[in-house]
């Protein structure tokens, strides 16, 4: 079983907006792919019932009391370091905006995943497009809902990377595809790492 690290916003209200409701289903489907930290920046408005519903999924959901942006990343920074994750997964696109650069920056050599439940704010204009190009080139893969978010994604030009990043559609994945595809990435990240070690051998700077 995986140890997983999810970073939201706030956590999400399955009765909610489609995001939202996006969102809780992909932490429970996660959650029985492997055992899943979820920290939220701010708190739900029904905390109790909420932890419990995903307890029963495997996700161990903490939240800083709408904690400042500053506070919020040193509770990320002492979680990263403290445990063993081999995959970050950033859900929602508040969440992304926030923590994508800044997490590259504290673990580069760790898997980071950008989730996006819906692309309304992503593809909205030329604007946000370049913005999210640049965003989401700090992330190791993308996953959406449906194969037509993938799909407008690279349509957009929005995948950056030559090739080298796609987008998965992960609406109808289960415990198996989920582990599969975070096995895939962490074997693709090391061949990275080590490719990069090899070119840079012999040379003095």
């Amino acid at each position: 079983s995986q140890e997983l690290l999810s970073i939201v916003a706030h956590p999400p209200d399955p009765d909610g907006p489609a995001a939202d409701q996006a969102l809780y289903s992909f932490l429970a489907r996660l959650g029985r792919a492997g055992r899943v930290q979820c920290l939220a920046q701010s708190p739900p408005l029904s905390w109790r019932t909420l932890k419990a519903s995903l307890a029963v999924s495997g996700v161990d959901l903490r939240v800083d009391w709408a904690s400042p942006k500053v506070v919020f990343f040193d509770r990320i920074r002492q979680t990263v370091r403290a445990g063993a994750f081999p995959s970050i997964i950033v859900a929602g696109a508040e969440a992304a905006q926030r923590w994508l650069q800044p997490l590259r920056a504290l673990a580069p050599h760790q898997t980071i995943i950008c989730y996006l439940p819906d692309l309304v704010d992503v593809c909205a204009t030329a604007e946000s497009q370049a913005r999210w190009k640049r965003l989401l080139s700090f992330s190791n893969a993308v996953w959406v809902e449906e194969p037509a978010d993938a799909l407008a994604l690279h349509r957009s030009g929005l995948m950056p990377g030559g090739g080298h990043l796609a987008a998965a559609a992960t609406r109808r994945w289960n415990e198996r595809d989920f582990s599969g595809a975070l096995t895939a990435l962490a074997k693709f990240r090391g061949a990275a790492v080590r490719s990069v070690e090899v070119a840079t051998l012999g040379f003095a700077r």
